[in-house]
């Protein structure tokens, strides 16, 4: 993003647009989602982003992904030092059943990790969309398989509603501190702190 002061705003809605079509599919079929990372070989990375994400969608479909988001990232961070590398990359959150991954992967000389199932999407998505790659008349996301657009359908979330004790009307929030206030995404009721809180500018309306 070109703005710094648009860039949380930017990475906060769109991570919650994607927690709730996770979270829509998994309601629907009593499935849990799932996180890997897809990473060709040296030599393979010398090949253009449009290339990798066609070799990144033959092998979710052979390793039988139903569907979830596809993110690409062109750098890493080198833990030592903090600094960024060119290493590029995928990330897939969604639904399937993993078959023979490290054979389909080694078949185009690429790497898959299962980094687990998800118990706090929205932490996930945040973490994705920090440091994806943006590229102009391209989305940030590809959503694929039963999770596309096509195929799955969000309702849309009321544009407000009003607070049970003070009977004001709510606004939507985002929250951009370091740690997360509750660890997992079950519904939370209760008090909270309000540092790292902030009103949400934009037009709310998430599908």
């Amino acid at each position: 993003m070109d703005c710094n002061k648009c860039v949380d705003h930017w990475m906060n809605r769109n991570s919650i647009k994607a927690a709730n079509r996770i979270s829509e599919y998994a309601k629907n079929t009593g499935l849990p989602s799932f996180h890997l990372s897809l990473s060709p070989s040296k030599e393979n990375q010398l090949k253009s982003e449009s290339e990798l994400r066609k070799t990144a969608m033959k092998i979710l479909k052979e390793i039988n992904v139903k569907g979830g988001a596809l993110i690409f990232h062109p750098f890493r961070q080198v833990q030592k030092s903090n600094d960024w590398k060119e290493s590029p990359h995928f990330h897939f959150v969604g639904f399937g059943w993993m078959r023979l991954a490290n054979e389909v992967a080694k078949k185009y000389g690429w790497v898959v990790i299962y980094l687990q199932k998800r118990k706090f999407v929205l932490g996930t998505f945040t973490y994705l969309f920090s440091h994806c790659g943006i590229k102009k008349g391209r989305h940030a996301i590809t959503w694929i398989g039963k999770l596309s657009y096509g195929k799955l359908n969000v309702p849309k979330r009321p544009a407000s509603s009003k607070c049970p004790c003070c009977n004001e009307y709510l606004v939507p929030i985002y929250y951009a501190g370091t740690d997360p206030p509750f660890q997992n995404e079950e519904n939370f009721e209760g008090f909270v702190s309000s540092s790292d809180w902030y009103e949400e500018k934009t037009e709310y309306s998430i599908s």
